[in-house]
């Protein structure tokens, strides 16, 4: 598997992720990745030179000079740093895409320099599954530039898995385009995408207050986007680890690989409604309930497994389920959630307390994941270890859902989109790229979107 990681926030999501990867494979082998983690590779792309320098470094860097031996200087740092995957760099430039989706979109300049790449990352794998693309909704290089590789990808590999993972914009704006960019970027990947997975910045933000025990009377207090980052990357990992299966109190000694098209089977079935979203609840994240003092200031400058809860200290599975729900969407008050597919990973079930409870957790879960499809798939997985660490007694219960909770986000980005279409706003910032073809250009993205809103909608109805 590929990871594609595209603009500022794919990157930075992306680093987050490879590092928990990274870490959870040093726990068994210091020097390389092991199997199946090994199949792993990066290949990580920016237009903006200074997130690339700030991927994955210690502390935060300066821009390298702008000159060759800087920037080899720089590349031999994040290589070591990266050594456990196949990692490539590839530096577009300093100027960024202007958070414009069509910048991005259709300046090929050096596209084919990106699809070079990855095509030599595809024949020097072992076997290529297919890419898992991180990027946003909201800026112009993840938006525009992803969804033109998404396109290109899926026309080159037309056989091949293209997962995306895209990050909404938080609710109180971002940028001026930001609706015009998810628009296009969501209309984009309807077309060329598999699985379509959606992370709100605000739930995001919401659930790391939470983990980190930040109420709103903190007012001394900030989140940053690392903190934040990091509970994202947990999410993802907690879905594409290895399993070590456990399929009744005898433990079955295998590790499964990560599919994607496993989870596609299971998750998103149905071509209309391909967009998921994730959750997670570890032992290691501090108890939702747990006091802070008020006021307090939280070390933002450490990794957020520095400031979690001890390794000796263990939530029960009923506390991790509790957890589990709290960090989904809030629903409105006597709304049921409607479910097309699930697939739950359970890691770390060691000893005879989760057999006990499982029966329960089960139905509680069932129940709170709402009505489902008479073919819906909920598919749940176990293993006794939380990735590849024999030592480790951390537990995890880990979610990739296709449901209607993530309707209001899309309906939120076409109704902001429609509202300032009809008054033409910001429209000539897109005509400057895509000229007399704009207004084409919105009106079938404009259709696209619709068409899975009303898809949604009808499984909320149903």
């Amino acid at each position: 598997m590929i990871s594609l990681q595209v603009g500022q926030c794919g990157v930075q999501v992306g680093q987050a992720l490879f590092g928990v990867l990274a870490e959870e494979s040093r726990a068994a082998s210091p020097a390389h990745a092991l199997y199946p983690l090994s199949l792993w590779q990066q290949l990580v792309v920016d237009t903006e030179r200074k997130v690339l320098a700030a991927a994955d470094a210690p502390e935060p860097p300066q821009p390298p000079a702008d000159t060759r031996e800087g920037l080899q200087t720089w590349r031999r740092h994040q290589r070591a740093d990266a050594g456990m995957f196949a990692t490539k760099y590839l530096d577009l430039g300093t100027s960024g895409r202007g958070n414009n989706w069509s910048h991005g979109y259709l300046d090929d300049s050096r596209l084919d320099e990106v699809l070079e790449a990855f095509r030599r990352l595809a024949e020097a794998s072992f076997r290529y599954e297919g890419c898992m693309l991180l990027h946003s909704l909201a800026g112009g290089t993840g938006s525009g530039l992803g969804s033109r590789l998404a396109q290109e990808l899926r026309t080159e590999y037309p056989k091949q898995l293209i997962m995306s993972l895209s990050f909404a914009p938080f609710d109180s704006g971002e940028t001026a385009l930001q609706d015009y960019n998810g628009l296009l970027t969501l209309a984009s990947l309807q077309n060329c995408a598999d699985l379509v997975g959606v992370f709100p910045n605000d739930l995001a933000l919401r659930n790391a207050a939470r983990h980190l025990g930040v109420g709103s009377s903190s007012g001394s207090t900030r989140i940053s986007m690392d903190q934040i980052n990091q509970l994202v990357a947990q999410s993802i990992a907690g879905i594409v680890l290895p399993l070590s299966e456990a399929l009744d109190i005898k433990l079955a000694d295998r590790t499964t690989a990560f599919s994607g098209w496993d989870l596609v089977t299971n998750v998103t079935p149905m071509p209309s409604t391909k967009l998921a979203m994730f959750a997670s609840s570890s032992s290691l994240s501090p108890s939702p309930d747990q006091p802070k003092q008020q006021g307090s200031e939280i070390d933002t400058s450490k990794p957020l497994r520095k400031v979690a809860r001890p390794t000796h200290e263990f939530d029960s599975w009923d506390d991790l389920h509790t957890l589990l729900n709290r960090n989904l969407p809030a629903l409105a008050q006597g709304k049921k959630r409607c479910c097309i597919g699930a697939r739950l990973n359970i890691r770390g079930v060691q000893g005879p307390e989760f057999w006990s409870r499982w029966p329960a957790i089960r139905a509680k879960w069932a129940e709170r994941m709402g009505p489902t499809l008479p073919d819906c798939t909920t598919d749940v997985r176990l293993s006794y270890l939380y990735g590849l660490d024999i030592h480790s007694k951390r537990r995890s219960l880990d979610l990739c859902y296709n449901s209607d909770d993530v309707l209001p986000i899309v309906e939120r980005i076409l109704a902001g989109a429609e509202r300032k279409f009809k008054q033409r706003a910001y429209v000539h910032w897109y005509e400057r790229y895509a000229r007399e073809h704009t207004d084409d250009m919105f009106g079938e993205a404009f259709e696209t979107v619709q068409s899975v809103v009303d898809a949604y909608r009808d499984l909320s109805h149903w």
